[in-house]
């Protein structure tokens, strides 16, 4: 049985190595042959976190990093800085308990660029913060504790979202 299956492991392997150097050219196509006519692939999409609680970032930053670049800030001032040193595709933002710094945080960054999706996470059970988050033009907003499947999907379906927008 090994033998009938190695011939077609090594076709598999032989057509992603050929598929590996017309998506991710050698370094020798990269310098000057055909580099052109290679395309490359897309950059990662970009993903601000910011959180006061580090240990929080460190969860979101480890589960999120395998599919995104992913930057954090764990106070508004370091927020504003990374998102417009690195303008995010996306944004978690947790609002604290109080919530107005949070809303004024999130109004900021719509004005800066509406573009991006923010995306509320918070520990505050308030439908009024959530009605206020919407207002103030969140993407979405998700209770604490925090289902990492659905900010997976959030995460995508925001960043398709941007693409589509940034396309048209």
């Amino acid at each position: 049985m090994r033998a009938a299956t190695a011939p077609a492991l090594d076709a598999v392997s032989t057509r992603r190595g050929q598929i590996r150097e017309i998506f991710f050219p050698s370094a020798r196509a990269r310098h000057g042959c055909y580099s052109s006519l290679v395309p490359f692939p897309s950059a990662r999409r970009r993903l601000l976190i910011v959180d006061d609680e580090p240990s929080i970032v460190e969860r979101l930053r480890t589960h999120f990093a395998p599919r995104y670049e992913v930057d954090t800030a764990t106070s508004p001032t370091s927020a504003i800085e990374r998102f417009e040193a690195q303008r995010p595709d996306v944004v978690f933002l947790d609002i604290g308990r109080q919530g107005a710094d949070g809303i004024m945080l999130l109004t900021y960054l719509r004005d800066v660029d509406p573009r991006v999706a923010v995306i509320v996470v918070t520990a505050n059970p308030s439908s009024m913060l959530a009605a206020e988050c919407v207002k103030a033009g969140a993407f979405g907003y998700v209770p604490k504790p925090l289902n990492l499947v659905y900010l997976d999907h959030l995460a995508a379906l925001a960043a398709d979202q941007l693409a589509g927008r940034r396309a048209g």
